[in-house]
């Protein structure tokens, strides 16, 4: 059986490492949760410009997400799956039509959750 003296040593050097331990694990914890940047769009919603006919004005990115209230990133992904609104590349520039905009909208429009999106190549 361990003595008082040597318990009590023991004890202090366990809370010490642990101390030591909790030191390491904060630090680390602040230098990986860094927190994400949030895009924030540069253009208000009273700033997309209507749909102007034949002379239609591209909207970048950012302007199509505040038309369709979603974000950029749900915008991408909708490229990337291929169930996005229809989209222009310019180079590495991506632009959308109010048309197209419109039109993803009114295709997109459903009387009630049941119904199911048709697979391509499917009837």
């Amino acid at each position: 059986m361990l003595e008082n003296e040597e318990k009590l040593f023991l004890l202090k050097s366990l809370e010490k490492y642990l101390k030591m331990a909790l030191s390491d694990l904060e630090s680390a914890i602040k230098s990986y949760s860094k927190p994400e940047k949030v895009e924030k769009p540069s253009v208000k919603p009273d700033e997309v410009p209507p749909n102007t006919g034949t002379d239609e004005k591209l909207l970048n990115e950012k302007e199509a997400a505040i038309v369709l209230s979603c974000s950029c990133a749900w915008l991408r992904q909708g490229r990337m799956r291929g169930d996005g609104p229809k989209f222009v590349k310019l180079g590495r520039n991506v632009r959308y039509r109010m048309s197209d905009l419109n039109l993803w909208i009114e295709n997109n429009l459903r009387t009630n959750t049941l119904i199911r999106r048709q697979i391509k190549g499917s009837q």
